[in-house]
């Protein structure tokens, strides 16, 4: 099977607070060169990625598949996107997460809230270990320029 290539990058959004725009920048996953966020059709604030609150250790456990993935709704699965806020309530885009020998998985990409899951975005993402540990690490306490 094919493995996908594994970035994340920073881009740019632009908010409207007290009628006067402000730009930050937030973290985003690429997929074979894409924005994961612009495949999903999730975009602007609602599309802030968990590594924005990576500076906790048990973020990077998640993604590494080392500890069970916790949210809100209690399903188990890696919050991938969630609401610039914070919270799950407001819905997050999730994934099932699993490291098969040097591959990292991501399944059954879709939405969550607190009454369903979604549809079913992408069915699954295959990633080389090395890569993606890589493109996690590398972002690590750096900010985001």
């Amino acid at each position: 099977m094919k493995l996908n290539k594994f970035e994340i990058r920073s881009r740019e959004h632009t908010a409207v607070f007290k009628n006067s725009p402000v730009h930050i920048r937030l973290w985003d996953f690429f997929i074979d060169g894409e924005s994961l966020a612009d495949q999903l059709g999730v975009g602007s604030l609602d599309a802030a990625t968990s590594l924005e609150y990576k500076n906790s250790d048990w973020v990077l456990q998640e993604f590494f598949g080392q500890i069970t993935p916790s949210n809100q709704f209690g399903t188990g699965r890696l919050v991938l996107y969630r609401c610039h806020c914070g919270c799950d309530y407001c819905g997050v885009i999730s994934c099932e997460i699993r490291q098969t020998g040097n591959i990292f998985e991501w399944n059954e990409i879709r939405s969550e809230d607190d009454f369903e899951m979604g549809d079913l975005c992408i069915p699954s993402l295959r990633f080389d270990a090395d890569q993606y540990r890589e493109a996690i690490t590398q972002t690590e306490g750096l900010p985001i320029v």
